[in-house]
C-alpha cells in the first residue's frame, strides 16, 4: 500500500469514538510518536502559546469526569490530551523563544534583535484577541495529534464539551493564566461502540471545496 491508499485508509477508517475499551492501552512506542507529532505539530512562527497535559492516570480521569459530563470517553480512554492555552503572551515569553531561535539558527545578534522586536510587536498589535489567537494555535496541534493517531490506527475523539475552570483545577492549572481549550481522547474503540458503524456523514466535496 502506498502513502497515498495509507492516507486514504486513515481518513475513512477514523471516527470520533464513543467509547473506548478501557483494557487496551496505547504501547510506549506509539505513545512517544504521538507526543511527538504534538511537539512538532506547526504554530504561527514555531511560538507554541500552549502546553499539552497527557493524562494517563486511571484516578485523574475519574475526576475530570465530572467536568466533562461524565462522558465515557473520559474513564475508557487509555489517555487523554488536553490542550490549555495560554490567555496572554508577555514579552518575557517570546523573548525567550526567539533566544532559542537565534541559538538553534545561529542568528547574529542584529538578526535576532530584529526577530525579536518584530515578533512583539505581532503580539502586541493582537492586543485583547490574543487569546483567541493562541486557542487556535492548540487547535492545530491536536489537528495534528488526530491525524497521526489515525495513521497510527489509534482511535480518538476531539471534545469541547467540558467545564474549562473545573478542568483546570484538575489539572492543578492556574485558570488565570492558561484556559483549557480542547482535549482529545486517544486509545482502542470497544466493540460496544455502535458508532464504529454508522455511515461518515459529510458534505460533497463540490459544496465544500472552492477551486478558483
Amino acid at each position: 500500500m502506498n502513502t497515498i491508499e495509507q492516507l486514504s485508509k486513515a481518513f475513512d477508517w477514523r471516527y470520533a469514538t464513543k467509547k473506548f475499551d478501557a483494557t487496551k492501552k496505547i504501547s510506549a512506542e506509539t505513545l512517544t510518536l504521538l507526543k511527538d507529532a504534538m511537539r512538532k505539530a506547526p504554530s504561527s512562527f514555531g511560538l507554541q502559546p500552549y502546553e499539552v497535559y497527557l493524562v494517563e492516570s486511571d484516578e485523574v480521569k475519574e475526576k475530570l469526569s465530572p467536568a466533562c459530563m461524565n462522558q465515557p470517553q473520559i474513564t475508557t480512554a487509555s489517555h487523554l490530551a488536553i490542550f490549555v492555552a495560554k490567555n496572554e503572551v508577555s514579552e518575557d515569553y517570546v523573548e525567550k523563544f526567539t533566544t532559542l531561535v537565534r541559538d538553534e539558527r545561529n542568528f547574529t545578534e542584529e538578526s535576532w534583535k530584529n526577530f525579536d522586536a518584530f515578533l512583539k510587536g505581532v503580539i502586541a498589535s493582537k492586543g485583547e484577541t490574543v487569546a483567541g489567537w493562541t486557542q487556535r494555535q492548540a487547535y492545530i496541534s491536536a489537528g495534528f495529534l488526530l491525524l497521526s493517531a489515525a495513521g497510527l490506527e489509534i482511535d480518538s475523539c476531539p471534545m469541547e464539551g467540558f467545564n474549562p475552570e473545573a478542568v483546570a483545577e484538575v489539572l492543578g492549572v492556574n485558570f488565570n493564566e492558561y484556559t483549557p481549550v480542547v482535549m482529545v481522547a486517544l486509545g482502542h474503540r470497544s466493540e460496544e461502540d455502535a458508532t464504529q458503524h454508522m455511515p461518515k456523514v459529510r458534505v460533497t466535496e463540490e459544496k465544500l471545496i472552492h477551486t478558483l
